[in-house]
């Protein structure tokens, strides 16, 4: 439980540090309330370290984390996507973007280790 708490925080700290604001009726917002299966995919937007972190998240979540609270989880890293997209679309957005998921797979790698993950 508390590894899920960790991993979602991190979650939540990344999109909140990334623009995590956005506007009601805002792209970011709609995503963020789309159903899971409708965010979580990963597909690139250009970041490399954002990219990475993605794919390698996803796959622990997908392969590793019990059922019980694989979706919220996913959905939470549906949310960040959603929030790092939109900040890639500008160059002051994109510039903290790689020093952020930096950070988050540091985080990542600490937290979901309890899963059995290993970057």
């Amino acid at each position: 439980m508390r590894m899920r708490f960790v991993a979602i925080a991190c979650l939540v700290a990344l999109t909140v540090a990334c623009g995590g604001g956005a506007e009601k009726g805002s792209p970011a917002t709609e995503a963020r309330q789309a159903p899971a299966s409708a965010t979580a995919g990963v597909n690139g937007f250009g970041v490399k370290e954002c990219d990475d972190y993605l794919a390698k998240y996803t796959e622990c979540v997908s392969s590793r984390v019990p059922e019980a609270v694989r979706a919220e989880m996913m959905a939470a890293i549906g949310q960040s996507k959603s929030q790092w997209q939109a900040a890639a679309a500008t160059p002051e957005g994109r510039a903290g973007l790689a020093q952020a998921c930096v950070q988050a797979t540091e985080a990542a790698k600490a937290s979901m280790e309890a899963y059995g993950c290993r970057w």
